[in-house]
C-alpha cells in the first residue's frame, strides 16, 4: 500500500508535500526474508495469552508507522520497541496465526528502529562536529527524516528528501545500523526470518517524477464517508521513472549480507565517505562490495547495471566465513571508496542517460570527478 500523507499534520509533513518536485529523494527498503515459508509451516492460530488491555501486537496505526506521534516530537528519550512476545493476539482479543505475530513485530520494531537510530546518529554527528571544531555547521533538526513510503507486503520502503552530503550518509549508516539490530532479536531468530534490504537514489524533477493519486479516491462508491474525508484530507504521492525502475530491479540482488546500491548512491555515498574520513570514520565502517555487471529488465536497454553493494553483515562467526569466501571470488569485498567513486563516475559517463546526482544543500560536492583524473569505460 501507499502511505498517505496527510495534510493536516505538522508543518515537516506540508513542507514535504510542497517540496516535492524540486528535490533528490534517496529509498531505503527492508524486507523480511522467509516468511513465506513461515506461513505455511505454522498454519496453526495462537491462544490468547490472557494478558488485559493491548499489548505490543496490536494494529499498528498510521502515526506509528510514520514514527511521528506527539510523542516521538517531544524533547523525550529514543523510543525502545518492545520486546519479543510467544504469543500473538491483537487489541480485541482476537487470535491470529504467528507469521501475522511475526509480521506486526517487524512493521512496529524496524520502523521505530530505524527512527532511533536515525536520531543517534544525527545528534551525534552534530556533537562530534562542534566538539572537533570541523568547520562542518550540521543542525540534527535539519537533518533529512526518513518517513514511510510504502508496504508491499512484508517489505517497508522508506523515503527520506536529500539535500546535503550529511543526510545520505545519516540516513544509509542508521539504517543499516537498524537492520542488524532488529534481525538479532528474539522473535525473529526463533521464526527463522531475516532482513534484506536495497537502497537507491532518484533525482526529482529531472529524470522522475511524482504522481498524486488523491484524487482517484474523491469520488469512490465503496468508500464510507469518513473514509472519503480521510481520502480527501490526505496526499498520497507515488513516485516514477527511471531511477525508481533502476531501484526496484536492483532488489533481486539483495540478501541478508549484501544491501545493493545504485550507482548514483553508491557514488554519494563514497564521495561523502572519502571527503570527511577524519569524522566518519567514527561512526563505523561501511564495507563496499562489487559483483560485476547485470542486466536489469528494462534498465538502460538492456545494458549491465553495476551491482554494487554494501555489507549488512554483524556475526563475527558469518564474518570470517564470508571474508574467507570473497578472497576466492574475482570481485571481493572491502572496495575502498576512492575505487567505487572512480568506477561509478565512469560508469555515469558512459551510460549518459543515468546523469550525474546532485545535492542542492552542498554545492560543489561532485566537482572535481573530471575525465583528466577519472578512466573512461570507453
Amino acid at each position: 500500500m501507499v502511505v498517505p500523507i496527510n495534510s493536516s499534520n505538522s508543518d515537516s509533513h506540508e513542507r514535504e508535500v510542497e517540496a516535492k518536485d524540486d528535490c533528490p529523494r534517496i529509498f531505503l527498503s527492508a524486507d523480511l526474508v522467509g516468511s513465506t515459508a513461515l506461513k505455511y509451516a505454522l498454519p496453526e492460530r495462537i491462544t490468547p495469552n490472557g494478558k488485559n488491555g493491548r499489548n505490543h501486537l496490536e494494529a499498528i496505526d498510521q502515526a506509528s508507522l510514520e514514527c511521528v506521534s506527539e510523542r516521538e516530537k517531544m524533547e523525550a528519550p529514543i523510543p525502545q520497541a518492545a520486546q519479543a512476545d510467544d504469543q500473538y493476539e491483537d487489541f480485541r482479543g482476537q487470535t491470529w496465526p504467528r507469521w501475522m505475530g511475526v509480521l506486526k513485530k517487524f512493521y512496529s520494531d524496524f520502523t521505530v528502529e530505524y527512527k532511533g537510530q536515525w536520531k543517534r546518529f544525527g545528534r551525534g554527528c552534530a556533537a562530534e562536529l562542534k566538539r572537533t571544531d570541523s568547520g562542518y555547521n550540521l543542525d540534527p533538526e535539519a537533518l533529512a527524516e526518513p518517513r514511510l513510503w510504502k508496504t508491499l507486503g512484508d517489505e517497508l520502503i522508506f523515503v527520506a528528501e536529500v539535500r546535503t552530503a550529511w543526510d545520505v550518509l545519516v540516513l544509509v549508516y542508521s539504517f543499516v545500523e537498524a537492520v542488524k539490530e532488529v534481525r538479532s532479536r528474539k522473535v525473529f531468530l526463533e521464526n527463522s526470518v531475516d532482513i534484506k534490504a536495497t537502497a537507491w537514489y532518484a533525482g526529482f524533477p529531472q529524470k522522475n517524477g511524482m504522481l498524486n493519486l488523491t484524487s482517484l479516491n474523491e469520488n469512490r462508491d465503496d468508500l464510507e464517508d469518513d473514509e472519503k474525508q480521510t481520502s480527501v484530507n490526505s496526499t498520497v504521492v507515488d513516485f516514477l521513472g527511471p531511477a525508481m525502475d533502476a531501484g526496484f530491479r536492483i532488489s533481486k540482488f539483495s540478501n541478508p549480507s549484501k544491501m545493493p546500491l545504485s550507482v548514483e548512491l553508491a557514488l554519494t555515498l563514497a564521495l561523502g565517505i572519502k571527503r570527511y574520513k577524519n569524522f566518519v570514520s567514527r561512526l563505523g565502517k561501511l564495507t563496499f562490495g562489487y559483483d560485476g555487471r547485470e542486466s536489469l529488465k528494462g534498465v538502460l536497454r538492456g545494458n549491465p547495471y553495476p551491482v554494487l553493494w554494501v555489507d549488512l553483515v554483524s556475526d563475527r562467526v558469518e564474518r570470517k566465513l564470508l571474508d574467507s569466501e570473497r578472497k576466492l571470488l574475482p570481485h571481493g569485498a572491502d572496495i575502498e571508496p576512492h575505487m567505487v567513486i572512480q568506477f561509478c563516475s565512469s560508469y555515469i559517463r558512459f551510460q549518459k542517460p543515468i546523469g550525474m546526482p546532485f545535492l542542492p544543500g552542498s554545492p560543489g560536492f561532485f566537482d572535481g570527478l573530471d575525465e583528466a583524473i577519472v578512466p573512461d569505460l570507453t
